[in-house]
């Protein structure tokens, strides 16, 4: 009898044991699946292409979406479905509309962190997919509509830098004062930990 109930503690004690040991294995494979999956993710455009670009592209600023068609992904509904539409050179424009109307969908598809199902976007008569991301993407900036210390900096990692330039556009805009604590917050305290 005491050796049955020595077994049987025994067995308890193994059976939890076991089954901590295998949720512990199974969180383990959670970094697997994701080596797994993002493994078969499709690469990314080159960071340059060599001649895609004259040296002072962009000059202007005339953007033009061409029939612009774009999904998150494959076999997801079109977020953009044709979108036509021509901004000239230096002209203002903002990007406004209700929740899930294609704001963010159309910013993704200029700074190509989604890629076109089908048309074109042009800024300066120059196909951007045709470009280099680095090349496209430092051409570029936006500017929020609620302004915070990330205005410039993390956005991508080239910009760790404020230039004068840029100050002077926030200035213009009046946020330098609120820019210049934000500036100061990022070179003293946010920088040396990047």
């Amino acid at each position: 009898m005491g050796l049955t109930l020595s077994y049987a503690l025994q067995i308890t004690t193994l059976t939890s044991m076991t089954v901590r040991l295998a949720s512990v294995a199974e969180n383990a494979f959670n970094a697997v699946e994701r080596i797994a999956e993002y493994s078969r993710l499709k690469e990314e455009a080159p960071a340059v292409i060599e001649n895609s670009a004259p040296a002072d592209w962009p000059s202007a600023g005339k953007i033009e979406f061409k029939g612009v068609k774009m999904r998150y992904r494959p076999g997801l509904p079109l977020v953009l479905k044709g979108l036509d539409v021509s901004i000239e050179a230096g002209t203002t424009c903002g990007v406004v509309g209700r929740t899930g109307a294609g704001k963010t969908s159309v910013i993704n598809t200029i700074f190509r962190l989604m890629e076109l199902d089908q048309g074109a976007i042009n800024i300066d008569g120059l196909d951007i997919a045709k470009l280099g991301l680095a090349q496209l993407r430092n051409s570029m900036a936006i500017i929020p509509q609620e302004y915070a210390v990330i205005l410039k900096f993390p956005v991508f990692p080239e910009f760790l830098a404020v230039s004068s330039d840029y100050m002077q556009l926030l200035a213009a805009f009046n946020f330098g004062p609120r820019m210049a604590l934000a500036a100061d917050v990022y070179v003293n305290f946010l920088r040396p930990c990047l």
